[in-house]
């Protein structure tokens, strides 16, 4: 196995089989298939990965800009760092045409981190930015891996204390919440 395609496999984790041919191919080409490579990552190459929307979600007015979870687990909050600032923001994003704010920050929460979650109830009495749970037990002990069709946005998923964080940590500044008040 050439030494980028072994520096990726530990880098990241679970690269679906179906994904990992293509990959693998767009990798062995050298630096010139980076290019190729980023294309099929951000054009929707292997998105059969992605969890479906809970239908009950879909069905809800279409969100006008974006949408974002906020996801404790043992008083800790998931974030992601974002690649190009380096800024900390909590999994969220744009919405594709005609879809949900809770589909939206369902799609982005697991496109960005990995987790599927489920999508609570809004938060703060905005319209874009939700109470989320992961569907799968977990702690937050450990960082989450960062996944392979995260890399291009995020470079770090982290369990951060919320009580520790400044305003210059932030992306766009410090979310307007209580985080110790959501549990």
């Amino acid at each position: 196995m050439p030494e980028h395609l072994s520096l990726l496999s530990r880098r990241f984790t679970r690269i679906p089989k179906a994904c990992h041919a293509a990959a693998q191919d767009e990798l062995t080409g050298g630096l010139a298939a980076s290019a190729s490579l980023l294309l099929l990552l951000l054009c929707g190459g292997c998105s059969l990965l992605r969890p479906d929307c809970d239908p009950q979600a879909q069905f809800q007015p279409a969100a006008t800009g974006g949408a974002a979870c906020v996801v404790i687990v043992d008083d800790r909050l998931l974030v992601i760092r974002h690649r190009p600032s380096g800024k900390l923001d909590l999994p969220g994003g744009r919405s594709k045409s005609g879809e949900s704010a809770r589909c939206t920050a369902q799609r982005e929460t697991w496109e960005e981190t990995g987790i599927d979650v489920h999508v609570g109830e809004p938060l703060g009495g905005r319209r874009d930015l939700f109470r989320c749970s992961p569907l799968q037990a977990m702690t937050s002990a450990g960082d989450p891996p960062l996944r392979w069709w995260s890399a291009v946005e995020a470079s770090d998923v982290l369990w951060v204390d919320p009580r520790t964080l400044q305003d210059s940590d932030w992306r766009y500044g410090r979310p307007a919440l209580d985080f110790s008040a959501i549990r």
